[in-house]
């Protein structure tokens, strides 16, 4: 840092008397101010739709890591050294709930709460019952204790309202973490908030759901897109990817799918065909993909926006003929 100040000072003795001051001021005070700017926060998602929110915040700070690979599901997944580094070392741990991650609420008892986000106890986050039946409920429920939650879809990011609550929840707690880049967290909520808002003027006026052939979905994640744009999901194939369908309920399924015509039914990246081919044999059905975990989603400052640009444009593709 010497040699440099001497050099500024020397450029500053060539200079006119006012700029000679400025200048000589300005080469005390940088080099200093430059040496307190403090590493950036680490920062780690359970799950990569959770990472591209936090994304959208930390942008132009570092780049969110997210514990579940490419292709995992959060819902049986096992923890291995690497990750119990990850979560160790993050500053700011951010997941969703008991039910959806059980392989963190052992390890996260042993971590500062300060240094950790459970986004399902945020109470502005909006919650809808788990569909666990055939019967679809958007009842909307209250935080209180974790053992209220079994009852709860966790697929919380896929409502835009609740991406909305997250992104603020992760820029107060950053900007209480790293308060010398608050300002810039601040300004990257208000940039995704436009940017979300935007996305909505553009493409909800094709979601309305007259004019929407019936939809259905591989399995029941997608609750609370249904409720936010009210979409008319008539049913899922799966209550969980994991669960294979028995021949009883494939031929249940294949029922309903007869009395419905024209139907999209969306398939996720990991569905079994042999299943999905059964079920519309001879039926008027169109096959479209959607995928609740974004997997094929670049991580970037506007990632988010993107993965729901992608699933609410896949949507709006299934309309009925005018």
């Amino acid at each position: 840092m010497l040699p440099k100040l001497l050099s500024l000072i020397k450029h500053c003795i060539h200079s006119q008397w006012l700029r000679q001051l400025l200048c000589i001021l300005l080469a005390f005070t940088t080099p200093f101010a430059n040496a307190t700017l403090s590493s950036p926060p680490k920062v780690v998602a359970s799950i990569k739709p959770i990472q591209l929110i936090a994304a959208a915040i930390t942008e132009g700070v570092s780049s969110p890591e997210v514990l579940l690979p490419p292709g995992a599901s959060p819902h049986h997944f096992a923890l291995k050294p690497n990750h119990i580094r990850q979560v160790n070392e993050a500053d700011l741990l951010i997941w969703v709930s008991p039910t959806l991650e059980s392989f963190l609420p052992k390890l996260l008892s042993q971590k500062a709460s300060q240094s950790t986000l459970k986004l399902i106890s945020l109470p502005e986050i909006k919650l809808l019952h788990d569909q666990h039946s055939h019967e679809h409920s958007n009842t909307e429920h209250s935080n209180k204790h974790d053992e209220h939650l079994l009852d709860i879809d966790p697929h919380i990011w896929l409502g835009p309202d609740n991406a909305l609550v997250i992104a603020q929840q992760i820029m107060l707690k950053l900007s209480d973490i790293d308060k010398e880049r608050a300002t810039l967290y601040r300004d990257n909520f208000v940039r995704f908030k436009n940017q979300l808002d935007k996305l909505n003027k553009t493409l909800k006026p094709q979601l309305q759901p007259d004019s929407l052939l019936p939809l259905v979905v591989f399995h029941n994640a997608y609750g609370y897109l249904e409720h936010y744009y009210n979409l008319p999901v008539v049913d899922y194939v799966s209550a969980s990817p994991e669960r294979m369908l028995g021949v009883k309920q494939v031929i249940s399924l294949r029922e309903h799918l007869k009395t419905l015509g024209k139907t999209c039914l969306f398939v996720e990246p990991q569905f079994n065909s042999a299943i999905v081919d059964n079920l519309i044999d001879g039926l008027p059905i169109t096959i479209a993909s959607l995928d609740p975990l974004a997997s094929n989603i670049k991580v970037q400052g506007d990632a988010y926006i993107l993965f729901l640009k992608q699933i609410l444009t896949t949507v709006s593709q299934c309309r009925r003929e005018q």
